[in-house]
């Protein structure tokens, strides 16, 4: 796997902690980072890397209130020092003296603190505009991929700065679930979710390596350990050929339409669809399509095939389907329905 940066391209990493991955892609020779921590006891020794590698070379953001506003655990002391040994996201002199209505959101403070410095590059140039690298969160990955998946579709955080790649070291259960699917005779039906659907139609899904837990990551309370509890390098390559495979404008509709479909993995795809396009489903069965097909059955390829042909017929712009889109809200895709798909998450189990 080659880790060195061009010139035209920049690496990324999330929660980086004690920044041992950070110090190991600067020594294979990357040119500039970008790195994500929001804990002051970690900015300390980050900061030490930043002093060895040059501030040029490594650049530290703390996105504190991302993640921490909801939990108010951030506490004053280790606020006032984070602002002062890194780039912060909403600063004092940004918020001080200034009408509340022009002060920028946290997603729009975010994404300026993402591209700030960066030139976006073609989305179908040979190389991915940006490689991030983390750790994806054991009880909450899956709102990692949830956020890739819609800074895709929308083209905002780091999907504005071209194609991009993600590196992510994550448990048994998420990558089964970003697997899922990738088979018509192994399917993996109980792993499959919305978001395998989407993730496999935006991204080229790889598994690089695989090892122990006890091997990578800090030690657990073995009443939490399971036998077998592998985590794999799963990388996800933007496809170069997506604005091909579906519009630009379309890439959120077809992201409601999946999450429709696989409200239920059981449902009958062809029913689905009568429901919301009275008639489309009977047309299908007339082209040859089998009756009984489950949309948890179904992989990303033809999801993608299906949502072409639907948007394509002259039903669909008035239809029922394209009229909940605009009235449910896309634009909080991320956070709608988590507690749903978290109560399921516990259940996907790998594929054998």
């Amino acid at each position: 796997m080659s880790i060195s940066s061009d010139s035209d391209s920049i690496i990324m990493e999330g929660n980086p902690g004690m920044g041992y991955l950070t110090q190991a892609i600067l020594e294979r020779g990357a040119k500039r980072m970008r790195i994500f921590e929001n804990r002051a006891v970690f900015i300390y020794r980050l900061q030490k890397l930043q002093k060895i590698y040059g501030a040029k070379r490594l650049e530290i953001i703390c996105p504190y209130n991302i993640y921490d506003h909801r939990k108010k655990s951030v506490k004053k002391s280790d606020r006032d020092a984070i602002a002062k040994r890194a780039t912060v996201l909403m600063p004092p002199d940004l918020l001080a003296g200034r009408n509340p209505m022009e002060i920028p959101s946290v997603e729009q403070r975010f994404e300026e603190l993402v591209n700030r410095g960066l030139t976006p590059m073609e989305w179908t140039s040979a190389t991915p505009a940006v490689k991030f690298f983390s750790v994806t969160p054991e009880l909450t990955g899956i709102r990692l991929i949830r956020r890739i998946i819609d800074q895709v579709s929308r083209r905002r955080g780091f999907s504005n700065l071209g194609r991009p790649e993600f590196f992510l070291l994550a448990p048994p259960n998420l990558t089964a679930m970003m697997q899922a699917g990738s088979s018509e005779t192994a399917p993996n039906f109980r792993s499959i979710r919305w978001v395998s659907i989407a993730l496999q139609a935006f991204f080229e899904v790889t598994i690089l390596q695989s090892a122990s837990r006890d091997d990578l990551l800090p030690p657990m309370s073995k009443l939490k350990r399971k036998a077998g509890d592998n985590w794999s390098l799963v990388r996800l390559t933007a496809r170069r050929d997506l604005p091909e495979i579906i519009d630009w404008s379309l890439l959120p509709e077809f992201v409601f339409f999946v999450r429709q479909a696989m409200i239920s993995r059981n449902r009958s795809v062809i029913a689905f669809l009568e429901g919301w396009i009275p008639g489309y489903g009977r047309r299908l069965i007339d082209l040859g399509m089998d009756f009984y097909i489950r949309s948890g059955y179904m992989t990303a390829q033809q999801f993608v095939e299906l949502f072409r042909g639907v948007a394509a017929s002259p039903e669909y712009a008035a239809s029922n389907l394209k009229n909940a889109f605009f009235s449910s809200g896309q634009m909080g895709m991320v956070d709608a329905e988590e507690e749903d798909d978290d109560v399921e998450d516990e259940q996907i189990v790998p594929q054998v």
